[in-house]
C-alpha cells in the first residue's frame, strides 16, 4: 500500500495514476462535531474526529481521475462522501494498484478493528451488503497497518 499526506506531494503522484485501476483509503477530518444531510440517508451527525473512507477505481480514469475528484469543489454531489467534502480535510490517502478490489475487505477490516467504528450505518455502501464504506476514530489511526497484510508490502 501507498499512502500519501495530503499535500503537494500527493497530487504529484496522482499525475502518474492516469488510467491506473486501484482501491483507496481517504482518511478526513473533522475538527469539529457536524450535522449533515447525505443524500437518502439523511440528516446525519458525524462526531469530531477522524474517518476513514474506502472505495474503488476501476473506470476509465482509474485512480486519478477518482482521487483527484476529492481535491476539487464537487460540481454536483454524485457519491455519499461528496457531502463529507464538505465539512471535512482530508489528510491523507492509501491506495493499492491493480484489481481486484479491496475495498469490501478493507471495510470488513476495519470494521472489526478496535476503536474504530461506523458513524452511519450504509454511508457508501448502498451497492454492496457490507455494513458501510465509511469508519470513525477519536485519534488518528494510521491504516496501513489495519488494512494492509504483511503480503501487501506497506510502505
Amino acid at each position: 500500500m501507498v499512502v500519501y499526506h495530503a499535500g503537494e506531494e500527493l497530487l504529484e503522484a496522482l499525475r502518474g495514476l492516469q488510467g491506473v485501476p486501484g482501491s483507496y483509503v481517504l482518511a478526513l477530518e473533522a475538527s469539529r462535531s457536524r450535522w449533515a444531510t447525505v443524500g437518502r440517508l439523511g440528516t446525519c451527525c458525524f462526531p469530531q474526529g477522524y474517518y476513514y473512507y474506502v472505495g474503488s477505481a476501476f473506470g476509465p480514469g482509474g485512480l486519478r481521475a477518482r482521487l483527484s475528484r476529492y481535491f476539487q469543489p464537487p460540481q454536483r454531489r454524485h457519491w455519499h462522501i461528496d457531502y463529507l467534502l464538505e465539512i471535512m480535510s482530508v489528510v491523507a490517502v492509501g491506495y493499492v494498484t491493480g484489481p481486484p478490489s479491496r475495498e469490501h475487505e478493507w471495510a470488513r477490516r476495519l470494521a472489526a478493528a478496535a476503536g474504530i467504528r461506523v458513524p452511519v450505518p450504509a454511508f457508501g455502501s448502498s451497492d454492496c451488503h457490507c455494513p458501510a464504506h465509511l469508519f470513525w476514530s477519536r485519534g488518528y489511526r494510521r491504516f496501513e497497518g489495519i488494512l494492509a497484510p504483511a503480503d501487501y508490502g506497506a510502505v
